[in-house]
Formats: C-alpha cells, structure tokens, sequence
C-alpha cells in the first residue's frame, strides 16, 4: 500500500471518528437543559419583546411552534457555536433569541437584542453581526426542507438597507422560497419593531445537503 494511499485512509479514518464523537454529543440533552437561564439574559428586554404586536399574534398562532436558539445547541457546543458563544453576553447579544416556527407556511420568525460591544467604528452595528444572524436563521428555516434535515450555506446574498443602532431589538423573518432534493432557497429580511417596521437588510440563501451527508444518516445528529 502507497504512502499515499494510508494517509488518505488514516485522514478518513480521523475524519469520521471526530464527525462521530461530535454528533454523539448532540440528541444527548433536552431541550429544557439546553435552554439559557433567563437570568443570563437582559429581562427588560424579554419583557418589550413580549409586548410586541407582532409577538402575541406569533403566541396565538396554533400553526406556530415557539423556542429558544438555544434549545436546539447543547450545551457542549454552545461555546463553540458563534451567535450562542463568541458573541453571546453583556452588551453584545443580549438575549436567547427566541424563534417561532411556521412549518405549514414554511416560515420562520427570531427576535434578537444587539448590544453596544457589537459596534464598529463608525458606532453602528456590525454588518457582519447582520451576516451571521441571517445565515444561521435562513439556514434554519430551510433545514427542515432537506432529506436529513441539515445542509450547508451554497450561497448567501445580503443587501444593507440601513446601519442598525446599537442596544437594538430586531425581528428577523424568513421564508422557504424554493425546495427540491437536497437544495432549498430561502429569502428573508431583518426589520426593527417600531410600529411601521423598517427593513435593515434583505438577503437570500441557497442551502444545499452535500451528497455525502447520506453515508452518515445513522448519527443521531440527523434526527
């Protein structure tokens, strides 16, 4: 056998040992473990949330299921994960974002809090906090969409309408556009909550399930 030859299997070997030992971990706790503490979380800022319009009429909507990002990231991936880790905390996301799934409609719905340390230079929010926001949640609208319910970002397009103000709540919406076989498009936007909301930033997302996800359907992390 070649040199060649054993590091490939070697590397492939590594590979779905790491991907296995990962996946172990992820249907191991319940949502309510992995669920933040609201203590943890800025209250006031849950409390407007929850006096939003737009909230209570999401809470009375039957076709409606409602959690928190964290319920679906154990807690032993938390830190690693970016929006539940990095930028989690005091003045930078301030809260579990908490989401609301319209599965018969295909649509999802996620209110975030952005802190002050989440600022650039110019004292406005990152566009790159935008970025990851809409890319974690358009991908979470369309993985129930996909043969083994996970994919990942083909293709991610944004469009900056307006610099989001710093200790801001936003609410974003997204919506399955397109799905066929392992690819779907989403498209979806983030708004503030004022009366007349006002669009900050529209984008559209192709996720697609890499061919090889089927040989690793036995893992608990595609159920």
């Amino acid at each position: 056998m070649s040199s060649a030859i054993r590091k490939s299997i070697f590397s492939g070997v590594l590979f779905t040992t790491g991907f296995a030992l990962f996946a172990k971990a992820w249907p191991a706790n319940s949502i309510e473990h992995n669920q933040r503490p609201t203590e943890d979380q800025r209250i006031e800022v849950l409390n407007k949330i929850k006096d939003n319009h737009n909230f209570k009429n999401l809470l009375n909507n039957q076709d409606v299921t409602v959690l928190t990002h964290s319920s679906k990231i154990p807690k032993v991936h938390q830190t690693s994960h970016v929006s539940q880790g990095l930028l989690f905390g005091p003045q930078r996301l301030e809260i579990d974002p908490i989401v609301f799934m319209d599965e018969k409609n295909k649509e999802l719905h996620a209110y975030y809090h952005l802190g002050k340390n989440l600022a650039s230079f110019d004292g406005k929010i990152h566009n790159g906090v935008i970025s990851t926001i809409l890319d974690e949640f358009l991908c979470f609208c369309g993985f129930p969409y996909l043969p083994s319910k996970r994919g990942v970002t083909a293709k991610l397009s944004i469009d900056f309408l307006e610099r989001v103000e710093p200790d801001a709540t936003i609410l974003l919406r997204a919506k399955v556009i397109e799905h066929k076989g392992r690819k779907v498009i989403i498209g979806g936007h983030v708004e503030t909550l004022d009366a007349v909301p006002k669009k900050l930033a529209e984008a559209n997302c192709v996720l697609v399930e890499p061919k090889w996800f089927k040989y690793f359907g036995w893992l608990p992390i595609f159920e």
